[in-house]
């Protein structure tokens, strides 16, 4: 077998194992249950974050139930999944399972939904999240430099 026929097959196989995990997950996710609504949606968001913390680089972490706060000190509704930098940013405040996390460490949030999706209820969290912002002279350190002024 030629070396570029090697690496095909290498791509090929890799594309499958994801296939499997993609079955996996839809699967675990699908689970019939006639657990409390949120016992099942924790299994959900656990789910989740096993697949994220597979393909998410390592310098982030995943974090359950968290909050954000901005520079002017507006909180979001808690946040069911989020991936940060806590490496260049440190938490604000951090006990136990009560996390509030700065704008700035923020990659990524999501929110985990079973069943019912509210469209009222996401557009209000969405927009609490939206709307959070960093100081116009904040400083953020970065992995190469520092940088001032999110803006630029």
């Amino acid at each position: 077998m030629t070396d570029e026929k090697r690496k095909q097959k290498l791509v090929e196989n890799i594309t499958k194992n994801y296939r499997q995990v993609e079955k996996s997950v839809v699967s675990q996710l699908y689970m019939k249950h006639d657990l409390h609504g949120t016992s099942i949606g924790s299994a959900r968001e656990d789910i989740w974050a096993q697949l994220f913390d597979m393909i998410v680089p390592k310098k982030f972490v995943i974090e359950h139930s968290v909050f954000i706060i901005d520079s002017k000190g507006i909180v979001s509704h808690e946040v069911d999944l989020a991936i940060l930098d806590k490496t260049y940013t440190p938490y604000i405040f951090r006990y136990g399972r009560l996390k509030f996390i700065p704008i700035e460490a923020v990659a990524v949030v999501v929110e985990c939904k079973s069943q019912s999706l509210n469209k009222d209820a996401i557009n209000d969290w969405y927009e609490i999240l939206e709307g959070l912002k960093t100081a116009d002279d904040s400083v953020t350190r970065i992995a190469d430099r520092i940088a001032i002024d999110a803006r630029l």
